[in-house]
């Protein structure tokens, strides 16, 4: 998720995600053939609580939140992710389910990796597991509230 770019502008390529600062344009030219783009509006669920699709997302424009149901029935919200955020990484990492729901908050473009495919770009690019690793803790420290 946690690019976290001082500029909400959109993202035209993958390019533009800290994420892949390390892998060269023609291999990323590669993913972005194997990427599927999609345009949710306001409003629309990308993708729900405890399924079981493993993909990651990378927004390209417009803002989506991440939330659950608590057991009383409230929404919870746990982030506002714009152009440069990325999600799903942690079902794609461990394959299980979605660990919370995503849905547009206007009209919104995301790009869609397979699940199989980010895991095989994690194994074969050491610097992008060192900077999902970065971008977790950040997450973490951010939803935790921890300086």
């Amino acid at each position: 998720m946690p690019d976290r770019r001082s500029n909400q502008a959109d993202c035209k390529s993958l390019a533009e995600f800290s994420l892949f600062d390390s892998v060269n344009r023609d291999e990323l030219t590669a993913v972005e053939s194997n990427m599927r783009r999609t345009v949710h509006e306001a409003g629309e669920i990308v993708v729900h609580h405890l399924d079981n699709d493993d993909g990651v997302y990378f927004i390209m424009s417009g803002s989506l939140i991440a939330s659950i149901i608590s057991p009383e029935g409230r929404e919870v919200a746990f982030d506002v992710m714009q152009p440069g955020d990325y999600f799903g990484e942690i079902a794609a990492i461990d394959q299980g389910s979605r660990s919370a729901s995503v849905a547009a908050l206007q009209p919104s473009e995301v790009a869609l990796i397979s699940g199989q495919h980010f895991r095989e770009l994690v194994q074969k690019h050491p610097a992008i597991s060192w900077a999902l690793v970065n971008d977790l803790v950040a997450r973490i420290r951010r939803l935790s509230c921890v300086p």
